[in-house]
């Protein structure tokens, strides 16, 4: 759609149409062009809105992916990557101040909640820790790390070393490649491989922790949280992960 008064009426009908009943009828593209409209004050946006869903599949996941994926998108760039980056962190904000004042994540629903809200979307794996007062109350949340904390667990604890050690680069390496045929186009092998082994020790901490929550009299839990263990110790040594800590 080119400039002048068809331009200016076509976004004054999206405009009425949001104020009607606050967008809840319209469909992703059309809130997402809305929103471009604060970017791209002179130039139809629907085809980039278009586009932006068509490459990340929904109005949240294009909220939700990296700027420099999003400033890649044909007619979109840094100013566009920016503005949905800030409308991203608003809606989590909206969020989070939403727990706070309910002081609720007493129940696995809330919780389940809170992270649908925040991560459900992101393009790679985050590991998040939430700080709850004394009544179940969100405090903080901090990102702690993104990428293969979920895989470096479920390999390092999912089998006997020796069975693991001959083919574990070459999952990981499967689990990168299947990432970037997916769209993920700011992860580099190295990244990935690096960041399996640092979280290697992430693996090792959960079984750590677990272990001052079992019943110590009974055996079945000594030997399942000692196994873990032994597991993370050897996938550490193995893949020399503390040497990635920062000194």
């Amino acid at each position: 759609m080119a400039g002048g008064e068809g331009h200016k009426e076509h976004r004054a009908r999206l405009r009425k149409r949001f104020a009607a009943d606050s967008g809840a009828a319209m469909p992703d593209y059309e809130l997402l062009e809305l929103l471009l409209f604060h970017a791209i004050p002179r130039r139809d946006t629907k085809p980039l809105a278009k586009r932006l869903i068509d490459r990340f599949g929904s109005l949240a996941a294009v909220l939700a992916a990296d700027p420099g994926d999003i400033a890649k998108v044909d007619g979109a760039g840094e100013a566009t990557a920016l503005l949905l980056k800030v409308s991203h962190q608003a809606g989590l904000r909206l969020a989070q101040a939403d727990l706070r004042e309910r002081r609720d994540l007493g129940s696995w629903d809330r919780v389940l909640d809170y992270c649908r809200a925040t991560l459900a979307h992101l393009p790679r794996e985050s590991f998040h820790v939430l700080f709850l007062d004394r009544k179940n109350g969100l405090i903080a949340a901090e990102q702690q790390s993104r990428g293969t904390v979920d895989l470096a667990y479920y390999i390092t604890q999912g089998g006997d070393p020796e069975t693991v050690a001959p083919v574990e680069e070459d999952i990981v390496r499967a689990y990168h490649e299947a990432l970037c045929a997916g769209g993920v186009a700011d992860y580099d092998w190295g990244t990935c491989w690096h960041e399996y082994r640092l979280f290697a020790l992430y693996a090792l901490v959960f079984p750590i922790l677990a272990a001052g929550l079992i019943d110590a009299k009974v055996e079945a839990q000594r030997n399942a949280i000692g196994l873990l263990i032994s597991r993370g110790f050897a996938a550490a040594r193995r893949l020399a992960s503390v040497e990635l800590l920062p000194a």
